[in-house]
């Protein structure tokens, strides 16, 4: 490539600052500027309060659709560090807030690290977050990922936690309607993959109409199976009624294996897998390692008891 070729191509090269990175190429972050995409901004916010339940650092998150078309977000957390000094803390609330990737310290991660809060604050036309710590409420506001004013002192407080409450920019999603039966479905299959949270989902948006669900599932990956059974509604009977599953720590990638399953005399297979809780609905090693395991222990089970 010659030298007059390589100017010309350094030229038309754009970089964008914050937070016209993530406003120019919106769909580049959260996949559509259509009610998926609008999705994409809640979980960007509340995949970090799940991770500091997942961490053991809170015991619930809280969501509730606003009427207005905005969304708050509240954890029991200790609350972001509302300085950068950094420690095992994480980072403090402005990064949080208007850099890419920055979330905080965790041994579990959900969602996309390359993400977080930082595109919600980014693509929302307001944006209000509240943190509780140390007995002291700090607030600050944003507009379009731009702070209004700084950090401020808002008075004493009892507990601790985070609130982020935002409202996505008209000017970049064609809808700003949020799909309940969407945000409960995606919620309630994370209280299942994690035995450990504990999540609530209210709609206030409808005078006369309030809606609220609470996902809590003590068993698992069990409780799973036997909620998409109760979906199903196709009447295959059980081989068997109980469920089998079983827990397996991976010291070598530092995680947990979880599977459950009931035998039923349907035609065909029906296998829902995740990994790092996200859906792998074409499969993937994960889910074929556990079916070739399967067909082995059954053709093994019945050669020995003489079946084969």
């Amino acid at each position: 490539m010659s030298t007059e070729t390589n100017a010309y191509v350094g030229a038309r090269i754009q970089v964008y600052e914050w937070p016209e990175a993530v406003r120019k190429r919106p769909r580049m972050f959260v996949g559509s500027t259509a009610e998926r995409g609008l999705r994409q901004l809640v979980f960007a916010v509340s995949d970090r309060a799940v991770n500091d339940v997942l961490d053991g650092r809170a015991s619930r998150v809280d969501v509730t659709l606003l009427p207005g078309g905005a969304v708050r977000i509240a954890d029991d957390g200790p609350g972001v560090r509302v300085d950068d000094a950094g420690g095992a803390d994480g980072p403090g609330l402005e990064s949080v807030l208007t850099r890419l990737g920055v979330g905080g310290h965790y041994d579990v991660v959900l969602g996309n690290p390359d993400l977080g809060p930082a595109v919600t604050n980014a693509l929302a036309s307001r944006l209000t977050a509240e943190v509780r710590r140390d007995g002291v409420r700090w607030v600050q506001e944003y507009a379009c990922g731009i702070a209004l004013a700084p950090l401020a002192q808002a008075g004493p407080v009892v507990g601790s936690g985070t609130t982020v409450t935002f409202r996505p920019d008209a000017e970049i999603f064609g809808a700003t309607e949020f799909s309940y039966e969407a945000l409960a479905e995606r919620f309630r299959e994370l209280a299942f993959l994690n035995r450990g949270l504990d999540v609530s989902l209210t709609d206030e948006r409808y005078p006369g109409e309030p809606r609220a669900e609470r996902f809590r599932f003590p068993g698992g990956a069990r409780d799973f199976v036997t909620f998409l059974d109760s979906l199903d509604g196709r009447g295959d009977e059980p081989i068997r009624p109980e469920v089998v599953g079983f827990t397996q720590e991976e010291p070598g990638m530092a995680g947990r294996m979880e599977v459950a399953w009931r035998w039923h005399r349907a035609p065909e297979q029906r296998v829902r897998s995740f990994a790092n809780c996200r859906p792998t609905p074409g499969g993937g090693t994960h889910q074929l390692g556990f079916l070739d395991g399967v067909v082995a222990a059954v053709t093994a089970y019945a050669r020995a008891s003489g079946g084969c």
